[in-house]
């Protein structure tokens, strides 16, 4: 089967590749992790270096400031940080005894026996009643001979009166003596490598910052002049975006912890100052970074208060001030972001975790964005911004579309519902309804449906307009309404059509704008000629024909056709979502074109009907062109 045998060699292929990838992440991280931490130190502060040229600051000038800055804060961090664990660590002792008391007013060992402790000593004592009976001697190898003289092999003497004893055996081990030299060099090394690791971040972030315009010349050249416009227009506005992005989550991260160590201060946590310089680092890890951070001052809170106060305050801090960050401050600063949906952040944390430990963690989220970013502009990247970004992965008509292919009726009239509580029912028909079907409508022309898809597609259709309630009356309609007319919709051809031709019909009732609102069962000039047989008060004096796909200009000329000849006093409404201009070509060509109108939504056409109380009518004075009538205005 080649389509199995391709999909099979695509699969090994993405295989190998993702394999390769991941083993070039982990071998090569000595050099990956601080390009990576350079790359997003540009982006941040390569808006600041844009501020400074723009003031006419040479670009040498700017870049250097930049990095003296972040060289400054750099060590002024790493040395707070230093002094600050130097002091916990020599605190520690004194917190012994408020732990030990809390830990005895948790277990109770106190007061007698807690819960806890008793649930402790049963499971030791089950523990201790499955060891003996795994070690105890074989009854059958106790019985013998010998068994009914008291005696047994267990009891045997060693002609002392005793007992035979396994004897004890001391082992010593030694260390062989060093002369400190390996212990020296193992220092050094595990603290040279974070501050080499640091120098060269900041190089690349130097180069970096001095050389972007010649860096994004050469990868516009990798990817091509002749796409130079659209690359050049994504590059810019990818990085435009990010660095606005990277350097406003800066700064409110470290006002962030800020506030959290000024509360901390002010509570008595003792080394404040760490453990908001901690939030603001780990704060950059979306959804669990401020929790992660509020772990250790919540210990400490604890250990240092012989009472609960000081850990309940704590914890409030961090319990009430991340969900105001997170909800409130950033939605309003950020605006709409690079989102990343919560598993997506979980899993991209996790796999960079496991790649390159802490550094990983912190890197996750900018990394994921920049994929996410990526995706946006990058042809080959789609899946990136689809798969982890927190935008909804189909589109409002996408979701209903696939709803009711999946026979979810339930699910559709929710989303209908839940649509036309935000709007109104023809407006929902125009923006959700009627794009949905569109789509359904292409499938079938490209035979991507068969008559069981299109049969269920129509039944749940049917229910989920069962389920629609119905809508209130707009006032000015009824006011303005001076005869109610007799409608009949016409589906111009096929099943989708005659879905889109119950669905106007349910909102031409709704919206009160008839007397009578009919489906015809047939379609297209099969209809029209159904149509002409009736008599009397059951002859329309409006004829709606309704269609989801564009008609073809013959079709359209024969349609327009007959309803001139076979319909001489009835108006004609064509409701085409996506009518072309050869509609009004076609209008202009009859002679009784002041009696047909062309509209491309639904909404368009049921204003008409709501407003004037009979059909649509097109006067040389205010012709009606083809296109999107949205509202008609009220006199």
């Amino acid at each position: 089967m080649p389509l199995m045998s391709d999909s099979l060699r695509s699969l090994s292929s993405a295989l190998i590749i993702s394999a390769l990838v991941i083993a070039g992440l982990v071998l090569g991280k000595g050099i990956l992790i601080p390009f990576t931490l350079a790359v997003v130190l540009a982006f941040i502060l390569s808006p600041i270096v844009r501020t400074l040229t723009r003031v006419r600051a040479p670009q040498a000038l700017a870049v250097t400031l930049v990095m003296v800055g972040v060289l400054g804060a750099v060590s002024g961090f790493t040395g707070v940080v230093s002094n600050q664990m130097i002091s916990l660590t020599a605190g520690i002792d004194g917190y012994r005894t408020n732990v030990i008391e809390k830990v005895r007013a948790i277990t109770g060992s106190g007061e007698g026996k807690s819960d806890i402790s008793r649930a402790a000593d049963a499971v030791d004592a089950l523990g201790a009643a499955i060891q003996k009976e795994m070690n105890a001697p074989d009854t059958n190898s106790a019985t013998g001979p010998n068994s009914g003289n008291g005696t047994s092999e267990s009891g045997t003497s060693d002609g002392t009166g005793g007992k035979n004893e396994p004897v004890p055996k001391t082992i010593i081990i030694t260390q062989p003596v060093q002369d400190g030299s390996g212990s020296y060099m193992s220092y050094l090394k595990s603290a040279g490598e974070p501050v080499a690791q640091a120098a060269l971040t900041l190089l690349f972030t130097l180069f970096l910052l001095a050389q972007h315009q010649d860096l994004r010349d050469r990868v516009v050249r990798v990817v091509g002049t002749d796409h130079m416009t659209d690359t050049t227009s994504a590059m810019g506005e990818a990085g435009e975006r990010l660095s606005q992005l990277f350097l406003m989550q800066a700064i409110l991260n470290a006002s962030f912890g800020a506030v959290v160590g000024i509360a901390l201060w002010i509570i008595g946590v003792p080394n404040a100052v760490l453990w908001g310089l901690v939030t603001a680092v780990m704060r950059f890890v979306p959804y669990i970074g401020s929790f992660l951070a509020a772990i250790p001052p919540i210990l400490l809170a604890a250990a240092v208060d012989p009472g609960w106060g000081m850990l309940l305050a704590t914890l409030a801090v961090f319990v009430i001030g991340e969900p105001l960050m997170g909800h409130v401050i950033e939605p309003l600063v950020l605006g709409k972001r690079a989102g990343i949906s919560p598993f997506a952040m979980i899993a991209s944390a996790s796999f960079w975790t496991l790649l390159w430990g802490p550094v990983g963690l912190i890197l996750a989220a900018p990394l994921t964005m920049t994929l996410i970013v990526a995706g946006r502009y990058v042809a080959g990247l789609e899946f990136f911004s689809v798969l982890l970004g927190d935008e909804p992965a189909l589109s409002p008509p996408q979701e209903l579309y696939h709803r009711l292919l999946s026979e979810d009726a339930a699910s559709a009239a929710e989303q209908v519902e839940t649509a036309v509580e935000a709007s109104r029912l023809a407006v929902v028909q125009d923006s959700l309804i009627f794009p949905a079907l569109a789509l359904a409508a292409q499938d079938l022309r490209r035979s991507r449906l068969d008559k069981d898809q299109v049969a269920d597609l129509a039944a749940t259709s049917d229910v989920v307009l069962e389920m629609l309630g119905d809508e209130d009356e707009t006032p000015e309609r009824i006011v303005q309404r001076q005869s109610a007319p007799h409608v009949l919709v016409i589906p111009v051809r096929g099943t989708i059509d005659t879905i889109s031709a119950k669905y106007f019909a349910k909102l031409v009732d709704l919206s009160n704008a008839a007397d009578d609102v009919r489906v015809s069962a047939s379609t297209g000039l099969t209809a029209l000629s159904d149509a002409k047989s009736l008599q009397g008060s059951e002859r329309p004096d409006v004829i709606i024909l309704t269609s989801v796909s564009a008609l073809d200009p013959q079709q359209l000329r024969f349609i327009v056709k007959r309803v001139t000849r076979d319909f001489s006093g009835t108006r004609v409404l064509i409701v085409d979502f996506r009518s072309t201009g050869d509609a009004q070509v076609v209008a202009q060509e009859t002679d009784t074109a002041d009696r047909i109108a062309f509209c491309r939504t639904p909404s368009a056409a049921i204003d008409l009907l709501a407003f004037t109380g009979e059909a649509p009518s097109r006067t040389k004075e205010t012709p009606l062109t083809v296109r999107d009538i949205q509202h008609v205005a009220v006199a």
